[in-house]
């Protein structure tokens, strides 16, 4: 209990604000408006975006239609729109790359834009949502939480340790909902510096996804969650409908490295009849947890595992045969892949990995114990097996979740009212 209190009292002052916060209001919901009460806000205040729609748009690749931080004006604040179904905001931004809703950072770590926190509250996003609707940044425990998502294509592009929590995603449309990555992890690229700091399997250093409700159509099944580049998970408490679990290994991404950790716990997963989908959770690398996890529906299978690996060739990788420098080759087959499942702290990709299991404890799928199996044929099964990659029915030792709810949601910031004025009101 002692080590819980503290763990929270830590984020909470990360992440706090001044009783003095001010609040800038923008004058109505359009992107320049909003743009401009931003420019005007200072470190912990609060932009409050009133009801109202608009649509949002921009042309150029990699440039958002608004962004909270830019190089040399970084900005700790609170975006807060007047409520889901009140504040409506519809994506026009185009498919190429980062051409996004919001960007919370004018670029990545390499730009020399400094990590500050941002808070996300209180919108309807709408739209096409081709790349993503809003793309983040940042290692400061940031939060994005009660906004409805109603789009094709993904809606969140994902990096960084922070909140995603009380969030529904209304997919009527294929798509991802939640893409993570932690490319820049520790300074490094490709999800290197992931792969090579140490698990933190139950700790704040990880992008969680908490008491959110993920639903598609019957029909157009997808992932409410996918990751790659090193990316650290924690997804627990959701309710999902018609939708999976689904995360890349290191293979189809070029040089990007595989998921590096998932926590996958206390979720609901139902697949309306007569759907039938071939899996709820797949998995093509990196190590975890899964409990406590219910299935109702046509799921064939709970979770599935698999390394692409083992039967194809990706480069700059090659197939794990026995024939690349990239994999552990403790076997004639190669085994182990660099990445699969059960590895995990490496010193740099070619380096002996650490062989850390997955486990799975207390799942059911229609009432019946559920458990993992491997999929893809001989080749696969002989790079992943029972009792020495991962392990059913069985708790991980010495494991414990983070404290539940998430610290950041008690958030709660003050502040004094500051109005920005219009042209037309000058």
């Amino acid at each position: 209990m002692r080590l819980a209190l503290l763990i929270f009292m830590v984020v909470v002052v990360i992440f706090a604000m001044p009783a003095n916060a001010r609040t800038i209001e923008a004058v109505d919901c359009s992107q320049q408006e909003v743009q401009k009460a931003i420019d005007a806000a200072m470190d912990s205040d609060i932009v409050v975006v009133p009801a109202g729609s608009a649509v949002w748009t921009t042309s150029q690749e990699n440039r958002p239609a608004v962004v909270i931080s830019r190089k040399g004006r970084e900005k700790q604040i609170t975006l807060q729109g007047a409520g889901i179904g009140k504040t409506i905001i519809t994506d026009a931004t185009g498919p190429q790359c980062f051409q996004v809703v919001i960007k919370t950072s004018e670029a990545g770590i390499y730009s020399g834009v400094k990590d500050k926190a941002f808070h996300i509250t209180g919108f309807t996003f709408k739209g096409e949502g081709g790349d993503a609707l809003i793309s983040t940044t940042g290692y400061t425990s940031w939060r994005i939480d009660h906004c409805r998502f109603e789009n094709s294509g993904r809606s969140l592009w994902i990096s960084g340790i922070g909140l995603i929590d009380h969030c529904t995603f209304d997919k009527n449309d294929n798509g991802q909902s939640i893409f993570v990555s932690h490319m820049d992890f520790a300074g490094q690229d490709h999800g290197d510096g992931s792969w090579s700091s140490p698990l933190s399997l139950g700790t704040e250093k990880a992008v969680y996804v908490e008491d959110c409700t993920f639903k598609y159509d019957a029909q157009k099944p997808d992932a409410a969650l996918d990751g790659c580049f090193g990316a650290r998970v924690v997804f627990r408490h959701n309710t999902l409908v018609n939708a999976s679990v689904a995360v890349h290994g290191t293979e189809s991404s070029g040089r990007g490295r595989s998921i590096r950790s998932y926590e996958i716990y206390n979720n609901s997963f139902t697949l309306e009849a007569p759907r039938e989908y071939f899996t709820a959770i797949f998995l093509r690398g990196g190590t975890g947890v899964i409990f406590d996890n219910r299935l109702i529906g046509g799921y064939r299978a709970f979770v599935l595992a698999t390394n692409y690996r083992s039967r194809d060739s990706y480069p700059p990788w090659g197939k794990c045969d026995g024939s690349s420098k990239w994999d552990g080759n403790q076997e004639s087959n190669g085994y182990p892949a660099i990445d699969q499942i059960s590895r995990s702290t490496d010193s740099g990709p070619g380096t002996p990995q650490q062989h850390d299991p997955l486990y799975e404890w207390d799942n059911t799928l229609n009432g019946a114990n559920a458990d993992i199996a491997v999929s893809g044929g001989p080749q696969v099964q002989a790079h992943i097996k029972e009792g020495r990659d991962y392990h059913n029915d069985t708790s991980r030792p010495d494991y414990a979740p983070y404290v539940y709810p998430h610290p950041l949601v008690s958030y709660a910031p003050s502040s004094v009212i500051i109005g920005i004025e219009s042209p037309k009101e000058r």
